[in-house]
């Protein structure tokens, strides 16, 4: 039995209830049905029950008059009145059944309850049936082009085909991803605007700014992970080492002597080099530049010696022997570079470093609303039309459910809270 049956079914039964039972002439608390009168023969002389032998004698009273107390003065408690102010007693037939009168002076309220709470109920039941009834909106937080567009777009287009509406793309771009965040959190809590987050936004971006006008954690409903996107360490051509061993025993015996570029303070790149340096325990010097561009410009030149990137931004610059891999950051080898290890099996422990995304609502949104866009993510990110899209670029597809994108994120925070704690990083 589905969550709404069951609180209908309380509902009408509280409702039910509350209608069928009052207090009866004698003070005392019965059921509507029960013998207030109907059923009794005998008049002020009288009191034996019709189709019985008579009661003991002691046992025997006069019946008062109808909407009167026992002693036959005045209207009796719980007596129905009429709206010509005469008290008459309830029409209704049964069995006489004495009730709790605190009971059934709260069964009315819990009626009124009941049928203020049913149209709620059954409104957000038919819009649970009903969803999508108009087109949805993704909002990525990243201009046209970059990687978060080329995961969007193709998770999107398989999103409309599941859902029977057309999921539009609405590219937000601005303030590290802040803006477009913003624009869901925002937003009304119906399904129809959702956000493709990332790592950055809903994880790093919180620890990083202190006064980031969102929470990740209480402003926004998970609905499923995407994709994962493993990072590849690089380094120029020149460096005399081929893996991370060679470059970490290249690092201690030369401290502070190597360069980590990155695209900025706080970028996924910036932090991928002081996870390296926190948990090998290397002295790494970071150079911060405007852009991902003149940094990879500068590593091929060979004026910084290292840099962390997506594996789509360095693989042609790889290919064509300007920069060299050492290893990826992920927890296992990506299936785009089988012959590439990481970090992890080449020499530290415990590292690892992908970038992630996924979809969100507004906080609020209904839980079927979110399950029936989990169970559509989920089918997407499994389907070959959007592999065939991201794992030719690294991206791998991985979806989860909701419960266990929220675990993953809690995961992840607080093992970066102790890198950038570490690197002692913050943005204001």
């Amino acid at each position: 039995m589905s969550k709404f049956s069951k609180l209908l079914g309380i509902a009408l039964t509280t409702a039910a209830l509350s209608g069928c039972i009052s207090h009866g002439p004698d003070g005392v608390a019965y059921s509507r049905g029960e013998a207030t009168g109907v059923g009794v023969t005998g008049g002020a002389g009288g009191g034996a029950v019709s189709g019985s032998s008579a009661a003991p004698e002691k046992e025997q009273r006069a019946t008062p008059p109808i909407g009167t107390d026992r002693d036959g003065h005045g209207p009796a408690a719980g007596a129905i009145i009429d709206p010509t102010g005469a008290a008459t007693r309830c029409p209704c037939a049964g069995v006489r059944q004495p009730l709790s009168c605190r009971a059934m002076k709260i069964l009315p309220a819990l009626g009124a309850l009941a049928l203020t709470v049913l149209p709620s109920l059954f409104s957000t039941f038919c819009a649970a049936q009903t969803y999508p009834a108009r087109p949805v909106r993704l909002v990525i937080t990243y201009p046209p082009g970059g990687t978060t567009d080329f995961v969007g777009r193709p998770v999107a287009a398989k999103l409309s085909e599941l859902l029977g509406q057309q999921v539009v793309v609405d590219n937000r771009g601005g303030a590290g991803g802040v803006i477009g965040t913003m624009i869901v959190a925002q937003a009304p809590p119906d399904g129809y605007t959702l956000l493709l987050g990332t790592s950055a936004g809903m994880l790093i971006n919180p620890l990083l700014m202190s006064k980031l006008p969102y929470d990740p954690f209480k402003d926004f409903a998970p609905v499923s992970r995407t994709n994962i996107n493993p990072q590849a360490l690089v380094a120029t051509a020149a460096l005399p080492v081929n893996n991370v061993k060679e470059l970490l025993a290249y690092a201690r015996a030369n401290p502070g002597k190597l360069n980590a570029a990155s695209s900025g303070v706080g970028t996924p790149n910036h932090l991928g080099a002081e996870m390296l340096k926190y948990l090998a325990k290397v002295d790494i010097v970071h150079i911060a530049y405007k852009g991902g561009g003149p940094a990879m410009t500068d590593l091929i030149a060979g004026q910084v010696q290292l840099q962390f990137s997506s594996i789509p931004t360095v693989l042609t610059h790889v290919k064509q022997g300007r920069i060299k891999m050492l290893a990826i950051g992920s927890a296992k080898r990506s299936p785009a570079l089988p012959e590439v290890p990481t970090i992890a099996e080449a020499g530290v422990p415990g590292y690892e470093y992908t970038t992630w995304y996924g979809v969100f609502a507004p906080r609020g949104t209904p839980a079927a609303t979110v399950e029936k866009l989990n169970q559509a993510v989920v089918k997407a990110v499994a389907s070959p039309e959007v592999a065939q899209r991201l794992m030719p670029n690294g991206a791998e597809p991985s979806s989860s459910s909701p419960e266990e994108l929220t675990r993953y994120m809690k995961e992840e925070s607080a093992r970066w809270s102790k890198v950038i704690k570490g690197a002692n990083i913050r943005l204001e």
